[in-house]
């Protein structure tokens, strides 16, 4: 499989996710849904970051990359442009607008919904350098691979790991260490597509894939009565990341005619998932700031597929705008490239 060319169902799948973002940030304003609540979230939410994780790795890995000096500080100049100062932005301004303090902001473990894009620039860094520092102990490609796979799983615990070192909380809110729960995640993509051949035999086969479905499934059903909060936050967690991940790739995959530029779906999916940067910065811009009582009636009476429908219908709406927003920017391609990391055009 060529590592340059495009994959369609990729950034279909790449938008299907930002999709699934901002209708669960829609959901938890307006419905205070959240993921350990007991309705449709627990089976559309709890997978969508790691989702996202997924596919940035395995969009990251390039075969033909060569980790030299100059290759090297030229990929983290260009993604530290576009990761870290188009999100400080948009992030100032939008701490101008809700009236809230820059360092408060910062130390913030989510920073007012800013932290994705900086946690990825770090798993880029954190890449990077667990990849040369194996190099310069002379490991093989498969052990490499183990040992920072075996990484991203110790980083699940990372926060904690580092609270009983003493560190204090506030400096690994700044630094964003809560997050690195999902290193595991990134690697699993980028071993995905390192490995692609395989991972293609191994969805073939049809196990893992039965298999991930019956524990996402069963373990969502059993965890509401049965499972303590503590080991849902842990094991669970993992469990439905990686099941979630692997029932939805295998989707796309399977489906992935479907998910063409030919078809409307394939289409409109893809346009989303390749301005996925755009709607992410531009969306928190766009959500109610409190609770809106617009049907009060869901306040009495327990409907989640009307919420959930809800939050479908004014996801879209933002996105909507966002799109909107976002190519009138980008007709400036000065604007385009500085917030968004377009490619600058030459004449």
């Amino acid at each position: 499989m060529s590592t340059t060319k495009r994959i369609e169902y990729i950034d279909a799948l790449r938008g299907f996710t930002m999709i699934l973002v901002v209708v669960y940030h829609m959901s938890a304003t307006m419905f205070n849904v959240t993921e350990e609540t007991t309705s449709y979230s627990n089976y559309l939410f709890q997978f969508r970051m790691p989702l996202f994780f997924f596919i940035s790795g395995f969009v990251f890995f390039k075969k033909e990359r060569i980790w030299d000096f100059a290759n090297t500080c030229s990929f983290i100049m260009k993604k530290f442009k576009v990761q870290i100062l188009s999100t400080a932005i948009f992030f100032i301004l939008l701490l101008h607008i809700e009236d809230i303090s820059l360092t408060e902001g910062l130390f913030s473990r989510y920073k007012n919904g800013y932290w994705f894009t900086v946690t990825l620039f770090e798993f880029f860094l954190l890449h990077i350098a667990l990849e040369q520092g194996c190099k310069l102990l002379k490991l093989k490609n498969i052990a490499t691979d183990i040992i920072i796979f075996i990484i991203g799983i110790v980083f699940f615990k990372i926060h904690k790991i580092m609270l009983m070192l003493g560190v204090s909380d506030n400096i690994m809110g700044l630094i964003g260490i809560p997050q690195w729960e999902f290193f595991s995640y990134f690697i699993f993509g980028v071993l995905a597509h390192k490995y692609y051949t395989t991972f293609e035999h191994i969805l073939d086969n049809g196990i893992l894939v039965t298999l991930s479905i019956l524990a996402y499934f069963l373990l969502n059903i059993y965890q509401d009565a049965y499972i303590p909060a503590s080991l849902h936050k842990n094991l669970c967690m993992i469990i439905y990341g990686y099941t979630g991940i692997i029932i939805v790739f295998a989707i796309f995959r399977k489906y992935r005619d479907r998910f063409k530029k030919e078809n409307t779906l394939g289409k409109s999916l893809q346009f989303i998932g390749r301005r996925t940067l755009d709607i992410y910065l531009l969306h928190f811009f766009f959500m109610p700031k409190e609770r809106m009582q617009i049907l009060p009636i869901l306040d009495e009476i327990n409907m989640p597929l009307i919420e959930f429908g809800c939050s479908m219908l004014l996801a879209a709406m933002v996105i909507s705008g966002c799109l909107i927003v976002s190519s009138a920017i980008r007709l400036s391609p000065q604007l385009a490239h500085y917030l968004f990391g377009a490619k600058k055009e030459y004449k």
